[in-house]
């Protein structure tokens, strides 16, 4: 386990932590001492696809950390108010919750953290020529954007609480399973490790002072001295 162990005694709820993005901040999470409730889908493995919450949460209890994992369908309302009843009482309310699966819980918790896109960013132009005009990335683009804002007003109205609200994005596509699948990440990517990094970070700040922030992997963690850009 790692010397850092800022989040000893919390509780992290971790949604979409099956594969990906989500597994891998479950885990940076863990390192650091949080006890991790994980959700997907897929509880064991399944053919179809790459990685299941079993395997997720076996990997992190065989490294030393504390998970526990309870399968639900965050389309579901049923299944939302289920995973929360299920996660408090195994392992108490959520410090912290990872909304990786892009579904909210309106409960009290100490942290919240969205995961954005670069692509709810405004493409430059015109002529457009920064932007894939080919892609369909227009409608996505629109629903990051619209987390983005989200965050900034949750944000302001917790603010009060000492409730911080950040959304991450990578500032690179990432090869995950998900982006493999949709035949994405195939060049100019980035490690996952800045995405866990500035995940954890962004969990662990002062909710005074690091909340509301939309923050791209490679501009952030070099803002904080941990990452140095090429070039």
């Amino acid at each position: 386990m790692s010397v850092d162990s800022r989040c000893d005694g919390m509780v992290a709820l971790v949604t979409g932590s099956s594969r990906g993005l989500g597994k891998a901040i479950a885990a940076r999470l863990a390192e650091r001492g949080a006890t991790v409730a994980l959700t997907a889908r897929t509880m064991d493995p399944d053919p179809k696809y790459q990685g299941s919450l079993s395997q997720t949460r076996d990997e992190i209890v065989a490294g030393g950390g504390r998970a526990v994992a309870v399968q639900a369908d965050l389309s579901q309302s049923e299944d939302r108010a289920r995973l929360f009843d299920e996660v408090v009482s195994a392992v108490g309310a959520p410090d912290i919750l990872v909304n990786n699966a892009a579904v909210t819980f309106l409960r009290p918790l100490d942290g919240i953290l969205n995961l954005t896109s670069v692509g709810g960013d405004l493409p430059p132009g015109p002529p457009f020529s920064e932007f894939d005009r080919t892609a369909g990335f227009g409608v996505y683009g629109t629903v990051k954007a619209a987390l983005n804002r989200l965050t900034k007003s949750l944000a302001a109205e917790l603010y009060d609480d000492g409730i911080a609200v950040n959304a991450a994005a990578p500032s690179n596509p990432v090869a995950t399973p998900g982006a493999g699948t949709l035949d994405l990440a195939k060049t100019d990517t980035e490690d996952i490790e800045l995405i866990t990094e500035t995940a954890f970070r962004l969990c662990t700040g002062d909710p005074k002072t690091m909340t509301g922030r939309i923050a791209h992997t490679q501009s952030f963690l070099a803002e904080v001295g941990w990452f140095q850009p090429a070039g």
